[in-house]
């Protein structure tokens, strides 16, 4: 029920995630992600995606938890 948007492809994609959860508002499921302790937010354009954006400090943990958070939510 997640649909990645973030292009595969090197040269178009960086640091960025960006996806979407079937039947659930992009704002809903920052809220969600929030009350689980993720920092994640609603893209600005036309069509609303999640945003996540992993860092250096990111471990392989902290994207585990987000994947758990949303298949709990």
């Amino acid at each position: 029920g997640i649909r990645v948007v973030t292009p595969a492809a090197e040269d178009l994609s960086a640091g960025i995630v960006c996806f979407d959860v079937d039947g659930a508002e992009p704002a809903a499921v920052v809220g969600r992600l929030a009350a689980a302790g993720f920092d994640t937010s609603v893209t600005p354009y036309a069509d609303e995606y999640v945003r996540a954006g992993p860092s250096i400090v990111t471990t392989p943990e902290d994207v585990d938890g987000l994947l758990a958070a949303l298949r709990d939510g």
